[in-house]
């Protein structure tokens, strides 16, 4: 359970660094889903993008700890230590970006050279990898297995690696994509 809700931390936090990095402040909501409550809130507030940030950091900090070097069942769309520590220097930098509205700029700079450092440094305990040539982060040869990601949307079948993609039968793009070609 530990690993389960950590990697729903990770994604919580992705989704909401999305949200405020592409449309500023936007509402922050941190309570229980209408389906579960039935209560609808009609008056929803902006929230700060420093609240955002601060939840967003919050949520990669405690994740961290609870994810696995390798991820759950060997699937590799499942998040781990590298993405949640990856992601946590991609926040810092972004909010380093806003240091001059809040004054902090240069703390979460250094937090994001030290973050990332850590990853690039400590790569081998994180199941991290750099490649040593830009081109191979795109090569064809790496797209399913790329060792560089920090984690991945695979599409229909998670764990072959033989699967080639259909965009006539692969889910991921099933309600996305016209039949109609």
């Amino acid at each position: 359970i530990k690993v389960l809700v950590a990697e729903t931390k990770v994604l919580r936090a992705f989704y909401n660094f999305l949200l405020v990095s592409n449309f500023g402040p936007v509402t922050l909501n941190m309570n229980s889903a209408t389906g579960f409550t039935g209560t609808i809130d009609l008056n929803p507030v902006r929230s700060s993008e420093k609240d955002f940030y601060d939840q967003i950091i919050k949520d990669l900090k405690e994740a961290e700890p609870d994810l696995g070097v390798e991820p759950y069942e060997n699937n590799r769309a499942r998040v781990t230590k590298k993405t949640a520590i990856g992601l946590l220097a991609r926040v810092y930098a972004q909010r380093a970006g806003l240091g001059n509205k809040y004054g902090d700029g240069d703390q979460y700079w250094k937090l994001a050279a030290e973050t990332a450092e850590n990853l690039i440094n400590n790569a081998a305990s994180y199941n991290a990898h750099l490649y040593t040539d830009i081109a191979d982060m795109w090569a064809d040869a790496n797209n399913r297995t790329n060792r560089e990601a920090l984690f991945v949307a695979p599409g229909a079948d998670t764990n072959d690696e033989a699967y080639s993609i259909d965009f006539n039968t692969c889910t991921l793009f099933k309600y996305t994509m016209s039949d109609f070609y």
